[in-house]
C-alpha cells in the first residue's frame, strides 16, 4: 500500500481519485452508529446514519488534495478516519491508476461504514456502482 502524504501532515492508504468536471453522486451509510462525512474545501457534507442511505451529488471544481473528516462524535476512533479526495486531469485518470479501487474513504472504529461512490457521466444514462464494506480499522 502506498502512503499519500497531503496538507496538515494527514496521510491515508488510499485517496479517492475523481475526475475535474464530472458529476459524482455519492452515497453513504453506516452500520454501527451516526457518522458524518465532510469534505469542507469541496463543500460537501452528509450523515451516514445506521439503516438509511444518504446521497449527494457533487462535481469537483477545483484541481488538488482536499482533506475531510468524519464531523460526528463517533466513538474511540473519531480521531482516526480522515478522508482525503484528489481531483485530478481526464488525461492522468485515463492512464492506469495506481488508485484503480481507492473507494476506503472512512472507517468506524467500533465496526462496519460503507461506502458506495456512483459515476453518472453527464448524459446520465451510464453508471458505475462500486460497494465496498470494510471491517473495524483506522488508518495510520
Amino acid at each position: 500500500m502506498s502512503q499519500e502524504t497531503v496538507k496538515d501532515g494527514f496521510q491515508v492508504d488510499k485517496p479517492l481519485p475523481l475526475r475535474y468536471g464530472v458529476v459524482y453522486r455519492l452515497l453513504v451509510t453506516s452500520e454501527d452508529v451516526i457518522h458524518s462525512f465532510s469534505v469542507p474545501s469541496l463543500q460537501i457534507k452528509m450523515d451516514a446514519i445506521p439503516g438509511r442511505i444518504n446521497s449527494v451529488f457533487f462535481v469537483p471544481d477545483r484541481y488538488g488534495s482536499f482533506v475531510g473528516y468524519c464531523s460526528e462524535l463517533c466513538g474511540v476512533g473519531h480521531g482516526y478516519m480522515p478522508i482525503v479526495i484528489e481531483v485530478i486531469k481526464v488525461i492522468i485518470y485515463l492512464r492506469p491508476v495506481k488508485y484503480e479501487s481507492s473507494l476506503i474513504l472512512c472507517t468506524s472504529y467500533e465496526g462496519y461504514f460503507y461506502v458506495c461512490m456512483c459515476l453518472m457521466l453527464l448524459f446520465g444514462f451510464f453508471v458505475l456502482s462500486i460497494v465496498m464494506s470494510i471491517k473495524t480499522g483506522y488508518y495510520r
